[in-house]
């Protein structure tokens, strides 16, 4: 592939158009966000590509909550991770009790040593 067969731009020129390193450039078609930007030679659609790096990535889109209001996508699964937080720490302190019952069991059953070599040498 050379400049000559090139229907559309390398991933550096496309890069020093957009203003910002060729890694970046690279790193957006390996996740697979410019997949529709590529030719089959390997060169990039320059304005397809564009439209997609102007898409604002960071645009959330809104979804209804329990409640009736509206709640970003973040904002939500954020939620649930809290939720998913309590869970585990309700988990953790039901397993917390479950040793502490298991430990005070494991008292009443053993004979503490120096006790037991008192036993012994005043027989």
């Amino acid at each position: 592939m050379n400049k000559k067969n090139r229907e559309g731009l390398s991933a550096r020129a496309f890069a020093k158009k957009m203003g910002v390193y060729p890694n970046a450039v690279i790193a957006r078609f390996k996740t697979g966000k410019f997949d529709e930007a590529l030719y089959d030679d390997g060169s990039i659609n320059e304005e397809l590509a564009t439209a997609l790096w102007n898409e604002n990535p960071t645009k959330q889109a809104y979804i209804v909550g329990d409640d009736g209001k509206p709640r970003t996508k973040t904002k939500q699964a954020s939620i649930e991770g809290a939720n998913e937080h309590k869970i585990k720490l309700q988990r953790m302190q039901v397993a917390l009790e479950r040793e502490k019952i298991a430990l005070e069991q494991l008292r009443k059953t053993t004979v503490d040593r120096e006790g037991r070599k008192e036993k012994y040498i005043i027989l």
